[in-house]
């Protein structure tokens, strides 16, 4: 059974699907309860000031799902004012005309498993075994 989003514009909708596909529904759930959005960063506990993070600007997302990750810096320099996302996290633009163009793509291959990047990214995070 499918679900629409109900809060998309029809045309950033019609973008996610293309991209995406059609959010469905797992037992009964809505997508929005399959997935975390721009999570915390619970996970932080190990981290060191100077930890080298997989750092992604909007420019190194492309508009077919491809993703550079070859640019890092250290985690104190960008642990306030960048959005955070950790490995196999969905990065999708949140603003025009980046998300009509299709800029998203999964994270892989970052730098100790943790990147820090554009503020005009939403994180879509999968919640496991959903």
């Amino acid at each position: 059974m499918y679900r629409p989003l109900p809060s998309l514009r029809k045309a950033d909708k019609s973008k996610f699907v293309e991209m995406f596909g059609e959010p469905l529904v797992d037992n009964g759930k809505p997508f929005s309860e399959c997935i975390s959005i721009n999570p915390k960063k619970t996970e932080k506990k190990d981290w060191t000031s100077e930890l080298e993070v997989s750092f992604i600007p909007m420019t190194s997302v492309g508009e077919h799902g491809e993703i550079t990750t070859s640019e890092t810096r250290i985690y104190y320099k960008v642990k306030s004012g960048f959005t955070y996302f950790s490995e196999n996290d969905v990065l999708f633009a949140k603003i025009t005309p980046c998300m009509e163009n299709g800029k998203s793509a999964i994270a892989k291959d970052l730098k100790n498993f943790i990147g820090f990047g554009s503020t005009e990214f939403h994180v879509l995070r999968p919640i496991k075994n959903i």
